[in-house]
C-alpha cells in the first residue's frame, strides 16, 4: 500500500472521535449497510464510490454494529479491491478495508483468528503481481500483530526474495557495478533467509519455507546448507510441487558443479514427479548437449512437445510469480456469510 493510505489510516483514527450523527452520514451509512447486507446475502452488493471524507463520516456508525457485520464490511471492500483496475483504487479499498477491521475489539470471539487470515491473504494480492514493496506494509503491520505467525514469516520471505529477484536484474543507479549488483542480491536474499529460518522454527512441517531457504542458500553460493535443505524436501514434502522443484533445484547445484550425471538423474526425478512440467525436460536436453549427446538433447525437448507439457503450469513458474491465496479469502467469505 502506498504511504498516502497510511496517512489516510492515522487521519480515520482521529475521525473516529467525531460525532457522526449528520442525515448526509446517516443516509451515506444506510446505503453502505444495504450493499454490506447484500454481500453477506452472496447478491450483488454494488459498492458506492467513497470518498476518504464519506467514510471517516460513516466509518464510527458502523462501529455500533455486530462483529460479523464488520468482517463482513472488510471483505466487501477486499473484494473491492481485487476487482479494481488502476492500483490507486485497489490501494485505497485495502485501507478501508484494514480500517474498518481495526473497529473491533481483539478480544471478541474469532476477531484475532479473522485479522490473522486478512494480514495472510492480503499481501498475496499483491505478490501475485511482483510488487513486493506494495505487499510490505501489510506484512509489517500483520507481523507486529502477530508475530509469530510462520505463514506470515514464509510471505514476508518471499516478498524479500522477489525484491532481490528484481534488483539482481535492475541496476538501481548508473554507478552500478558487477559488485555491487551481487552484495544488494545478498543483502535481500539475507532478509529472505531470516525469515524462512523463522518459519521453520514456528512451523517445521512448512515445507515451502525449507524449500525456498535452501533455493537462497544456492543463490548465496552456500551449497552445502541448500544441499541439505533441498534433499529433505525432496524427500519429506507431501506437496508433488515442492518435490519437484527440489529437484529442479539440486539437479540445478549439480550442473553448477559439472556433475552431470547426477543433474541427468536429479532432472529424471523431476520429470517423474511432474510428467508435464516443462523446465525438467529443458534441463535435460541442457545437460545432454553440454555433454555432447545432441541425439539425448533433442529428445528431450521431442518428449516436452509429445506430452503436450506446454499446457501445464511449472510449479517453477508459480515458484516466481506467487498465487493469490484464493483458499483463505474464500473461507473469509464464507464465514462472514454463514
Amino acid at each position: 500500500m502506498r504511504s498516502t493510505a497510511v496517512v489516510f489510516l492515522i487521519v480515520l483514527s482521529n475521525v473516529a472521535r467525531l460525532p457522526a450523527q449528520s442525515p448526509l452520514a446517516r443516509e451515506l451509512f444506510d446505503d453502505y449497510l444495504k450493499a454490506i447486507h447484500a454481500y453477506q446475502r452472496n447478491e450483488d452488493a454494488t459498492l458506492a464510490a467513497l470518498s476518504k471524507d464519506d467514510f471517516g463520516k460513516i466509518r464510527p456508525l458502523l462501529g455500533r454494529e455486530p462483529p460479523r457485520t464488520i468482517q463482513a464490511a472488510a471483505m466487501l471492500h477486499t473484494d473491492a479491491a481485487l476487482r479494481a483496475t488502476r492500483s490507486e483504487v485497489a490501494d485505497l479499498q485495502l485501507a478501508f478495508a484494514e480500517a474498518v477491521l481495526n473497529l473491533i475489539a481483539p478480544n471478541v470471539e474469532g476477531a484475532s483468528e479473522f485479522r490473522k487470515s486478512w494480514y495472510r491473504a492480503v499481501p498475496t494480492i499483491y505478490l501475485a503481481r511482483r510488487d513486493p514493496e506494495a505487499a510490505r506494509p501489510f506484512l509489517e503491520r500483520g507481523l507486529r500483530s502477530f508475530p509469530d505467525d510462520a505463514r506470515q514469516h514464509l510471505l514476508s520471505g518471499i516478498a524479500y526474495e522477489i525484491t532481490a529477484q528484481v534488483h539482481a536484474l535492475t541496476c538501481v543507479d548508473q554507478a552500478c557495478t558487477t559488485r555491487a549488483r551481487r552484495l544488494d542480491l545478498l543483502k535481500w536474499t539475507g532478509f529472505a533467509a531470516a525469515d524462512y529460518r523463522k518459519t521453520l522454527q514456528l512451523d517445521a512441517g512448512l515445507f515451502e519455507a525449507r524449500l525456498r531457504l535452501g533455493r537462497v542458500m544456492t543463490v548465496s553460493d552456500n551449497e552445502r546448507e541448500a544441499r541439505s535443505l533441498l534433499d529433505v524436501a525432496l524427500n519429506n514434502a507431501t506437496d508433488m510441487r515442492h518435490r519437484y522443484l527440489a529437484a529442479l533445484f539440486l539437479a540445478t547445484l549439480d550442473t553448477d558443479a559439472e556433475d552431470f550425471q547426477n543433474a541427468r538423474s536429479r532432472y529424471e526425478t523431476a520429470t517423474r514427479l511432474c510428467p508435464l512440467c516443462q523446465s525438467a525436460y529443458v534441463g535435460l536436453s541442457f545437460v545432454a548437449a553440454v555433454t555432447g549427446n545432441a541425439a539425448a538433447a533433442r529428445s528431450a525437448i521431442e518428449q516436452l512437445f509429445e506430452r503436450r507439457a506446454l499446457e501445464e503450469i511449472d510449479p517453477w513458474v508459480e515458484y516466481q510469480f506467487p498465487q493469490l491465496d484464493t483458499e483463505t479469502l474464500d473461507a473469509m467469505r464464507a464465514h462472514v456469510r454463514r
